[in-house]
């Protein structure tokens, strides 16, 4: 909205508002205040952010058997979407990295744990639960960890260190999870889930590799 001044009132000038917020100064003489240096824009997670959305649609694929992600060390372009394609909702993107998961620790009972890794997004942008720094590198506690499943079969992506814990399991605690219905040559995609007690929010994922 623009505003107007009223009829008849002056603008004030910069030396006299300069004056008001200086005091009365008696007879001294105020002078311009130098011109302020012209800075180059902050670049922030928000400025960087692409103004449309990456391109990315849901997936209702079912994996093949002996399906599976890279072994080795891979990095992507990550984009989350919340909700479904019909509504062109809120969506964040990011990267995600992952790498082979020590050899000690790539069982969890019934499940092969591949690989592991950090993701560097922002999850609250698309309502998904904090489950803990996305960034961690601990073995025993990564940011990522990669799930799978021969027998149906199934690949799952678990987000955050606290729910990613080795050394105790978390019953009520909030998760998000990534569930891989598409392996493509130049990346994969599919839908995720995120929730605690009760309260849970879906969407659906396009992971694009890139070069490390």
């Amino acid at each position: 909205m623009t505003s107007r001044s009223r009829k008849g009132a002056a603008a004030p000038t910069l030396a006299a508002l300069a004056a008001i917020l200086a005091g009365c100064g008696g007879g001294n003489t105020m002078e311009e205040p130098p011109p302020q240096p012209v800075l180059d824009p902050v670049v922030t997670a928000e400025t960087a952010r692409p103004s449309t959305a990456p391109t990315c649609e849901p997936s209702d694929n079912t994996l093949r058997a002996g399906q599976a992600l890279p072994s080795g060390d891979s990095k992507y372009s990550l984009v989350m979407f919340r909700g479904d394609a019909t509504s062109r909702p809120a969506w964040v993107a990011g990267t995600l990295t992952l790498e082979p998961r020590p050899a000690e620790l790539s069982r969890l009972n019934d499940w092969s744990v591949p690989l592991q890794g950090t993701a560097d997004i922002d999850v609250s942008q698309v309502g998904a639960h904090d489950t803990g720094p996305l960034d961690s590198e601990d073995p025993r506690a990564p940011g990522v960890l990669v799930l799978e499943s021969g027998a149906e079969p199934l690949i799952l992506l678990r987000l955050g260190a606290a729910a990613n814990r080795s050394d105790e399991t978390a019953f009520d605690g909030a998760f998000t999870v990534l569930t891989v219905r598409a392996v493509e040559r130049d990346g994969f995609g599919g839908s995720w889930r995120s929730g605690s007690f009760g309260d849970e929010v879906r969407g659906y994922f396009c992971a694009s590799a890139v070069s490390m």
